[in-house]
Order: structure tokens, then sequence, then C-alpha cells
């Protein structure tokens, strides 16, 4: 429409760059990074809650979405001592294993962006995207490292004492 030198994606999806192979407009790029690092900012510093309403500000429910996946599944209605005909909400996503899996092979993805990569990275345990965005300062990487080994300690632990069958995460993840 603007005559511009380099076609630009023609859906508005949020795969439709990669499975298009053409770009954003310039400033669309530029909006799209901005949010991605105040994302990747309210997680570093533990408002996940937060970027979550950033995401649904912005009009980005599937990335808030993204953002819920890592939660521990728990049902209060399984070991409810009363018997009432109250349901309490279930809480936390089934197949976690599954999202870990995903989002860790996301993280792993380089044609996507170092803070959309961090962000994903720091739910699932992947430790080069994070040091992508955090080597700025060494503070930063301590707290890249001690999250990635937090979660690898969590989900051997979920793994060990859970009897189910898991995804099996790549070996690096290990």
């Amino acid at each position: 429409m603007f005559g511009g030198p380099r076609e630009l994606v023609q859906h508005l999806d949020p795969d439709a760059p990669y499975r298009e192979k053409k770009t954003l407009h310039d400033l669309d790029m530029e909006d799209q990074k901005r949010l991605t690092k105040n994302i990747f900012n309210c997680i570093r510093q533990g408002k996940i809650d937060e970027a979550q309403s950033l995401c649904m500000h912005c009009g980005q429910p599937w990335q808030a979405a993204i953002l819920e996946g890592w939660r521990l599944f728990h049902d209060p209605n399984f070991d409810a001592s009363e018997n009432t005909d109250v349901k309490l909400p279930v809480e936390g996503n089934a197949r976690r294993d599954l999202w870990k899996r995903c989002a860790y092979l996301l993280a792993d993805n380089l044609k996507l962006d170092d803070y959309n990569r961090a962000v994903v990275g720091s739910l699932c345990g992947h430790l080069d995207s994070l040091k992508n965005v955090c080597s700025n300062s060494w503070w930063d990487l301590l707290w890249a490292y001690l999250k990635v080994q937090i979660d690898i300690r969590v989900e051997s632990e979920i793994r060990s004492c859970c009897a189910r069958n898991y995804c099996e995460m790549p070996i690096k993840y290990w």
C-alpha cells in the first residue's frame, strides 16, 4: 500500500512473519521489541501477573497465555476435606510438561529476537536465551543462572515424585 522496498506480512497473526517469511513494518517491529523488553523486565522483577496484564492491554492475549503455561497444576477439589457442592477453580497447566518442551524449543529458535526468546526462556529454564539479554551486569547473570538452576531442580523433583509419563525434555535442558 505504501510502496516500500520490501514486502510486508499480509496477515496479523503472531506467526505471520515466520510463516510468510516477510517482515513487519519498521514501526511495528520497534513497538514489538519495546513490548517484549518490558514484558521481560516485568518477569525479571517477579511481576508475571503485571506482564500478563501488559500483554492483554496491548492486544496480545496469546502472549499472556504463553506466560500462563509454566504454572504448576493444582486441583483444590481433589483433596477437599469437606464435602461441599462448591467447586473451586483449577489452577495451573495440566500439560505443563508439553508446554515446557515447546517453550524450550521456542527459546532455542534463533530466528526470534533476543527478548522474545528470553521471555519464554525465563519460564522454561533456557539459559542461553537469558544470557543474551542478561550479560550487562553480574547481578543479571547471577539471576539467570539461579533461575535456570531452580527450574531444573523443581522439574527433577516433580518428575521423580509423580507417577506419570512426562514429555521428554531435550538433553541440553538437563
